[in-house]
């Protein structure tokens, strides 16, 4: 059951965090200098981002957990989805 908690809490917390980022853009007009458009790319953008952080916040925090090849192959996927979402712009 708590991993159904953990879930459903990391989902709600997704939401919220999803609403606060990009809401703006729908709720308030007068923030549209980044036009709608852009949503998918800055969404790509701030998950590359983020999980760069967390790679080098994890193997700060806990040297003895090493880079392996899947986490290489995972970065050149990250670095794909960059390539592909700014395409045909």
């Amino acid at each position: 059951m708590r991993t159904w908690y953990t879930l459903g809490l990391l989902l709600l917390s997704n939401v919220f965090m999803t609403l606060a980022w990009y809401g703006h853009l729908k709720w308030f007009p007068a923030s549209r200098s980044l036009q709608l458009k852009a949503l998918f790319q800055l969404k790509v953008l701030q998950e590359v981002l983020s999980l760069t952080v967390f790679a080098v916040f994890a193997i700060y925090i806990d040297p003895q957990h090493t880079f392996r090849w899947n986490h290489a192959a995972a970065c050149c996927c990250l670095l794909g989805a960059v390539y592909f979402i700014f395409q045909n712009q």
